[in-house]
Parts: C-alpha cells; sequence; structure tokens
C-alpha cells in the first residue's frame, strides 16, 4: 500500500527499508443450518528477527492497522467477517530520503541543467526588464509577430551573477507558446514551422517534474 493510499502521509520506504505484512484472510460460512457467523480474525504483529534488529541494526518505525469488514446475506440471515491486517516497518536509519527538485536538478543530466552548469535557475518575469508591451523581432522571417513583454521570461543560472549583473551570452528568453502570436503559421490551433534547428542536443529541456521559479 502507497503512502498516498494512507491518507497523504508523507513517510516514504526505499529500497532499504524492510517491509513486514502480517494479514488476516477470513471467509463467511454456515453456522449448521440455523444461521450465519460474525467473526473478527486479528493477525498478530510482525516482530523484526534477531538478525535484522540485532545484526543489522534496523528499528521498527511505523506500526499500523488495517480493518476490513465483508457482510454476506442468505435469505433473513446475516454475517460478517472483519480482518485486522498489521504494517510494520523497520528501517537502518541511513536510508537516504527521496530527493528533491533541486538535488535532481543538480544531478541531472539534462541540457538545461548543464547550461545553468546545475545551479539553480532563476528568471526576470512579468516584463520587468523589457520596454514596452510587446517584443516584436527584427527579422521579417521570424516564425512570429510578436511575444506580450509580461509572458517574456528571461532565465539565467544563479551561478552567473556577478556584482548584481548577467552577461548577455547567460541569457535565455522564454515564453509560454499559447501566449505567443503566431500570425499566418497559425491554422485550427496549429504552428506551421520551419526545419527546427537544435538548441539542445539529446536528452530533455528540463529534468522531469522540475519547477523552474517563474512558475507557480
Amino acid at each position: 500500500m502507497s503512502t498516498d493510499e494512507r491518507g497523504g502521509d508523507d513517510r516514504r520506504l526505499d529500497r532499504r527499508s524492510v517491509l513486514r505484512v502480517a494479514a488476516a484472510v477470513g471467509g463467511v460460512g454456515l453456522a449448521g443450518c440455523t444461521g450465519l457467523t460474525s467473526q473478527t480474525f486479528t493477525a498478530n504483529s510482525a516482530e523484526g528477527t534477531a538478525a535484522l534488529t540485532e545484526e543489522l541494526g534496523f528499528e521498527q518505525t511505523i506500526s499500523e492497522t488495517f480493518t476490513e469488514t465483508r457482510s454476506r446475506s442468505v435469505g433473513p440471515l446475516e454475517g460478517s467477517v472483519t480482518a485486522e491486517s498489521r504494517l510494520t516497518v523497520f528501517s537502518d536509519g541511513e536510508s537516504a530520503p527521496a530527493p528533491t527538485e533541486a538535488d535532481r536538478w543538480a544531478a541531472s543530466e539534462a541540457p538545461m541543467a548543464t547550461w545553468a552548469e546545475k545551479t539553480p535557475t532563476l528568471g526576470v518575469t512579468d516584463g520587468d526588464a523589457i520596454d514596452g508591451s510587446n517584443v516584436t523581432p527584427t527579422d521579417e522571417e521570424a516564425p512570429f509577430e510578436s511575444v506580450p513583454s509580461n509572458a517574456l521570461r528571461l532565465l539565467y543560472p544563479e551561478g552567473a551573477i556577478t556584482d548584481g549583473t548577467v552577461a548577455s551570452t547567460d541569457l535565455l528568453a522564454v515564453a509560454p507558446g499559447d501566449d505567443v502570436r503566431w500570425g499566418d503559421r497559425e491554422s485550427d490551433g496549429r504552428i506551421t514551422l520551419d526545419e527546427p534547428a537544435h538548441v539542445f542536443t539529446g536528452g530533455s529541456f528540463a529534468p522531469e517534474d522540475a519547477v523552474l521559479p517563474f512558475q507557480s
């Protein structure tokens, strides 16, 4: 059973934790011909062996009981079976917690993380650094007509800041595609583009599920 299924508990299990479950399974049967029985089956607590606790140094960290009741009826007669299962977790206390997004970014080989030299990526948002309400291309062959200034984000690695300034070669401009005005290139929500150039070669743009600073 996952932590999400247990009410959003933030505790995590990994390969260096040991999970022991004692489960009880019951069924409903006839008690002679006179009626159905109602019974409860309770599992014993799972206990660590001497090899686990003394030799390997594991300690009990979580113990929970889960109860499930099922009822059946035959004619006017009813009965139920209740099963109580117990979950016990033993941990060596050395298991590393799930990595944070910052940790994943720092370890990622994705081109964006490489561009940022594995340091956090910061962003100038809401047109703070742009004069005017729109950004328009100077090249007539550009694949878009304009981008609202408040939709454009200027990204740069945190490590690129020197005396409060950033080199222009360290800046990367990005904008959500829905905010870009594509002009004649857009039809029925689809954009026609020229043969794309490889801005980043191989890999993905950012680590999976990474949240950049300008995202909410």
